[in-house]
């Protein structure tokens, strides 16, 4: 939707012009669905060691089960986490990429110019991301570990290897993140966007 304007008008003026909402650059997006299916035997339920299905065991398997929704249940959730994101990322390549570069690694600079970019574009500030391969995310960490400069932010870096926001975006680190081409280079494909770029 395009932006509307609000004008000046005089007091005790009645405001006829209507502001009706804009929907000509509205683009056709392509919805997903994705599944998963086990099969489980009474063969391979009987020979394994591990609670597959159900909370019929000691408290402790009971336990486990519960935090991990069973083993299928794990492994489903990772298998459509990584399948979702290959999904966003295989999108990345159609981003502007004017304030990225495909001749050195990535950099604070870089990252500073791409939620520039965002700001000047007057995208929402609420729940923006940055998605980085752990190639990228290796190579800015040096940046934002340094506990006498960040504090307790900086500390957590060193501690965990994570951060949770740089300048405002959330930051993601998988190795979903594919590569692309960009003037003739291969380069992995990070983003800095709001997820309504994407209609997630």
């Amino acid at each position: 939707y395009n932006s509307v304007s609000a004008a000046a008008i005089a007091e005790n003026t009645d405001y006829t012009t209507n502001s009706a909402l804009d929907t000509t650059n509205s683009v056709d997006v392509t919805v997903s669905e994705h599944a998963i299916k086990f099969t489980l035997t009474d063969l391979m339920l009987g020979a394994t060691v591990d609670e597959i299905l159900s909370d019929q065991a000691s408290e402790a398997t009971r336990k486990n089960v519960a935090a991990n929704a069973g083993i299928a249940g794990r492994a489903a959730a990772v298998a459509l986490q990584a399948r979702q994101d290959q999904d966003i990322t295989a999108l990345f390549s159609g981003f502007n990429s004017s304030t990225g570069s495909n001749s050195g690694a990535i950099t604070g600079t870089l990252l500073i110019d791409a939620i520039a970019q965002l700001n000047i574009d007057s995208i929402p500030k609420d729940r923006r991301v940055a998605v980085l391969h752990p190639w990228q995310w290796k190579t800015l960490l040096p940046a934002y570990d340094d506990a006498s400069v960040f504090g307790a932010a900086g500390a957590q870096v060193v501690a965990t290897g994570a951060v949770g926001q740089i300048y405002g975006a959330l930051v993601f680190e998988t190795a979903n993140v594919a590569t692309a081409t960009v003037s003739s280079s291969t380069t992995y494909a990070a983003g800095v966007f709001h997820p309504t770029a994407i209609a997630l």
